[in-house]
């Protein structure tokens, strides 16, 4: 009898010494954080986007433009009040980034989409945070092209991460996980704060035809455990100690 009551003692202790640490939810504050919309209104201004092509590019192109436009599925969303963006805009404010290229000839043909900036120069968008995805919309015309995403990690490595085939019709959501080999964040608090987004390449299969393509992208955004980069005194990370020189004399 004694001992069936501290047996049952024994369990309703271990329920409650335990009962903390299985009702605790640890939540790393995933946050999505937009690259570009490529909308011409929002709070966030739209970068500047160019083009770097093969070697065999024909004449006339490339050609890049943004186009009144949005996938089937964003759209649909937004209107039933569950888009990511504000739903007060209205749909002649959606934008989409077209490319349009053509070669000479077949052959291993590719071309770089990046944003620049004022000088032309390529911008390296930095990414905050520790980063799980990067995610974004293509629209795509049945061709044999691949995509491929570029990022540069704290190191100062680019990495060049396969996205998938081309190979559809229309508007295709691409979610691309950012591999745990990838190095985001350096011991040394000053160094570069994390990942880069430098751009997209796409490439096409050699023996596909040489012709018009056309690609066009829209809702570049990135998932990211903000909090996890963040301690006391962030703020003093990248003081410029130039400018506050004469101050302290």
């Amino acid at each position: 009898m004694k001992r069936g009551y501290f047996v049952l003692i024994g369990l309703v202790s271990m329920v409650l010494f335990c009962a903390p640490l299985f009702g605790q939810q640890i939540s790393r504050g995933y946050e999505t954080y937009n690259i570009d919309t490529f909308d011409p209104s929002g709070e966030q201004q739209r970068l500047t986007w160019s083009v770097n092509p093969s070697r065999f590019i024909a004449e006339g192109f490339p050609k890049i433009n943004y186009f009144n436009g949005e996938p089937n599925s964003l759209r649909l969303s937004r209107l039933s009040g569950l888009a990511y963006r504000p739903s007060a805009e209205s749909d002649t404010q959606r934008q989409v980034l077209g490319i349009q290229v053509g070669y000479r000839r077949k052959a291993d043909n590719w071309f770089e989409v990046f944003p620049v900036n004022e000088d032309n120069s390529h911008y390296e968008f930095p990414l905050e945070g520790i980063v799980s995805q990067i995610d974004f919309w293509v629209w795509g015309t049945d061709y044999h092209y691949s995509l491929e995403l570029m990022i540069r990690d704290t190191e100062g490595l680019v990495h060049v991460l396969p996205v998938g085939s081309l190979y559809f019709q229309g508007w295709k959501n691409f979610i691309v996980p950012i591999p745990s080999n990838i190095r985001q964040r350096s011991r040394k608090v000053t160094a570069a704060p994390g990942l880069a987004f430098l751009g997209f390449r796409v490439r096409a299969k050699p023996t596909e035809y040489a012709d018009k393509f056309t690609v066009y992208f829209d809702q570049l955004k990135y998932t990211t455990a903000i909090l996890d980069t963040i301690y006391d005194g962030y703020e003093l990370r990248n003081e410029n100690f130039d400018a506050q020189q004469g101050a302290a004399q």
